[in-house]
């Protein structure tokens, strides 16, 4: 995959995104370099870390260290805005540096922020260029 680049993976309930794009900070876990995987609804950490070690391609020792999963549901059920949850996601980014960046489920705050979803994907790929550079 090109860097920095964004890609969507779409497809409907139980498909395997979720899955798919949790071997995406492994690889990078793999390689030396840090991953952030952002959850919208449902994610806390812990529920997470169980989750994905029982796949093959996890290892324990990349979670925390190379992978941080950060869960986004309360600012998703308080936001009114696209700041309100690009905060946090700025904050874990300035504060991780990580190389590769994941999003479940973002059509969630396609029916959070209505009218300034737009203006989120917009300020979020904005803060995904400055994050890597």
């Amino acid at each position: 995959m090109p860097f920095p680049s964004i890609t969507l993976v779409a497809g409907d309930i139980g498909m395997g995104k979720t899955t798919f794009c949790n071997q995406f900070p492994c690889e990078c876990a793999r390689s030396g370099e840090r991953g952030v995987f952002f959850a919208i609804f449902g994610g806390h950490p812990e529920w997470a870390h169980k989750f994905i070690s029982t796949y093959e391609f996890i290892r324990p020792e990349y979670l925390e260290e190379m992978i941080q999963y950060v869960d986004l549901g309360e600012a998703v059920e308080e936001a009114s805005v696209a700041g309100d949850v690009l905060r946090p996601m700025e904050d874990a980014l300035d504060g991780f540096k990580p190389r590769m960046v994941a999003i479940d489920n973002s059509t969630v705050l396609e029916d959070v922020l209505k009218d300034d979803y737009r203006r989120f994907l917009l300020k979020l790929s904005a803060l995904f260029s400055r994050a890597r550079t």
